[in-house]
């Protein structure tokens, strides 16, 4: 049995610990923007800055983001115009941002900097990037961001390389000779994407395209897949961990399949003349040809059902 101090001592210690987990909660909510200025009654201070590039010579756009927003939107003129907008609070003057908008070699980089690096503390924000690319600009573009929320809308380039960690990314209509789109917990949402090749990867997050043209190349760790092709590329190549597996395709389409999972179904809405089905001992398999064959679509999967959709 406790006696009556040692239940004090206890107590008392169980609510410093308390205590301390809380305020570090606190401290690392502060540091990664997860607070909104309100729940602290602290007005912050206010971020309105703009800048422009002239884009002749340039061959690709770079934009770094860290906590907020991205849109890429389309503009007029000759010019990339970055703005960026909203409040931070922090209690190191140093720690507020300011825009920067150069050209380093044929690239323009866009990208927010402090004075200092800003370490440990109070701090929050709302920040929102808005990069608007001229409607004749037709090279490449590059974004990476993080805890950031990312849009882009329709336009042609001639490649296109998104990179985000823990942030929804929107994609429009665009086309481009290479997509590279990688996501980390966060899904991605795509209307149109048209290219030569499409390489997306996924961790922790549901991937959907409503409409895709080219080779593709899909790998997914714990989310959802669904792509819908126009037309049946030279090849398709998807992958999951811990997910299912959409692909639709024409109703026309002729191709090679070849679909394996560990633990999952496997369906096929074409006709397709079997050359391996079989079920259980933990693998399933569907392989043939749908038509004429051709094209190869291979699917894997570890935990998630595959189903070839028309």
């Amino acid at each position: 049995m406790f006696g009556k101090n040692t239940l004090t001592r206890v107590v008392v210690i169980t609510a410093i610990v308390a205590a301390a987990a809380l305020a570090l909660a606190a401290v690392i909510g502060f540091a990664a923007g997860g607070f909104s200025p309100r729940q602290f009654g602290r007005a912050g201070a206010a971020v309105d800055e703009r800048k422009s590039l002239a884009l002749q010579g340039i061959d690709l756009l770079s934009v770094t983001f860290v906590s907020g927003k991205v849109r890429i939107v389309e503009g007029a003129g000759s010019s990339v115009e970055a703005w960026v907008h909203g409040t931070i609070g922090t209690g190191k003057p140093h720690a507020v941002p300011h825009l920067v908008v150069e050209r380093s070699g044929s690239a323009a980089d866009i990208r927010l900097e402090r004075t200092q690096p800003l370490g440990m503390g109070f701090f929050w924000s709302n920040l929102e990037l808005e990069v608007s690319v001229p409607s004749g600009y037709g090279k490449g573009l590059a974004v990476k961001t993080v805890s950031a929320d990312l849009e882009v809308a329709d336009h042609a380039y001639t490649s296109l390389d998104i990179s985000t960690t823990s942030g929804d990314v929107k994609v429009g209509a665009v086309s481009a000779a290479d997509i590279r789109l990688r996501t980390t917990s966060g899904s991605l949402r795509a209307g149109r994407l048209t290219a030569q090749r499409v390489d997306i990867s996924s961790v922790s997050g549901d991937v959907a395209v409503g409409s895709m043209t080219g080779d593709a190349s899909l790998r997914t760790t714990s989310g959802k897949a669904e792509l819908a092709f126009v037309a049946v590329p030279g090849r398709i190549e998807a992958e999951s961990t811990s997910g299912d597996v959409t692909i639709a395709l024409t109703s026309n389409a002729q191709f090679a399949l070849d679909a394996r999972s560990t633990s999952g179904k496997l369906t096929c809405g074409f006709p397709i003349t079997i050359k391996e089905n079989r079920s259980g001992g933990g693998r399933h398999v569907l392989s043939g040809t749908v038509g004429a064959g051709g094209s190869p679509v291979t699917v894997r999967t570890v935990s998630g059902d595959i189903s070839i959709a028309r």
